[in-house]
This record gives C-alpha cells, structure tokens and sequence, in this order.
C-alpha cells in the first residue's frame, strides 16, 4: 500500500513512470530475488553447479526471445567477442559471485553491487573521455554517500 501512495505522490509530482522506469524497477526486483537465491543455494551446495544452473536458466530463457524475434544474424567476427563474453564475462563471473555470495550476507553484496556504476563510470572516463554534468556528479555523489554511509553503519553496528 506504500508503494502505491507513493506512486500517487510522484504523478501529482508530475513525475511519470513509464514502460522502461517500470522494466528498470522489475529487474531490480528480481536482481535482488536473484541475490538472496543464490546466497542461500550457495550455502547449501557446490557453487558450481549453482553458477551451471544459472547459466542454463538464462540461457535457455535468452534463446526464447532470440527465438521469438526470428532470426539469430552475427557478424563471423562477431564470434571471439561473443565466447569472450559467454565464458569470461558472464560464466566465469558467474561462478566468482556465486561463490562469494556464500561468503556474506545478501545486504552486504547489495551494497558492493550498488558500486558497479561508480566503477563503470570511473572506467569509461579513464579510457573513453566520458564526461558528467553537476547534476549527474551530484546524483553521483549522493548515491556514493548513501551506499557508504549505510555499509559503515552496518560495520559498527556488527
């Protein structure tokens, strides 16, 4: 019920939501959904044949929407590229977080994944001359206090 208040508050805001804010709001849902899964089957079972669960899973549901579109059409250059993300970015990682999900408390990787865009944007300023408007650095900067605030507050609290 909080959440529709709050919906309600934002359109009379004139804040609109659309399609994709929904699709963002979706996916951080079951991210988070993902997060405490795999924390706990990590636990409970080798976190390889988690990370191989997984990667069947999202394999399988990504070929039924490459199968609903129609066609699959890849450059022959293209391939390295896709095996490289295929085994090194995705399955390799996989198993890396999956293992260290069963390390910590699904909070605690929620706080270190909401460090993924400070990284992301740190590297393509580096090496692709990205830049940021004040706007964008002060939102920036306060989703990093945020995160940092509440992960050493979570510290001296244990």
């Amino acid at each position: 019920m909080v959440f529709v208040e709050h919906l309600i508050f934002y359109a009379d805001a004139g804040l609109n939501l659309r399609a994709g804010d929904l699709w963002s709001l979706a996916g951080a849902v079951f991210f988070a959904c993902q997060v405490v899964y795999t924390n706990v089957a990590a636990r409970r079972s080798d976190p390889f044949a988690v990370s191989a669960m997984q990667a069947v899973v999202s394999g399988a549901v990504g070929w039924v929407f490459v199968a609903a579109r129609g066609k699959l059409s890849v450059p022959a250059g293209a391939w390295g590229t896709l095996l490289y993300l295929g085994v090194i970015a995705t399955a390799l990682i996989l198993v890396l977080q999956t293992w260290a999900l069963g390390k910590t408390k699904p909070v605690r990787a929620g706080v270190i994944y909401s460090m993924e865009p400070v990284f992301a944007t740190l590297f393509a300023m580096c090496f692709f001359g990205a830049h940021m408007t004040g706007p964008e650095v002060l939102g920036s900067a306060a989703i990093l206090t945020g995160v940092l605030v509440a992960e050493l507050k979570r510290v001296s609290a244990d």
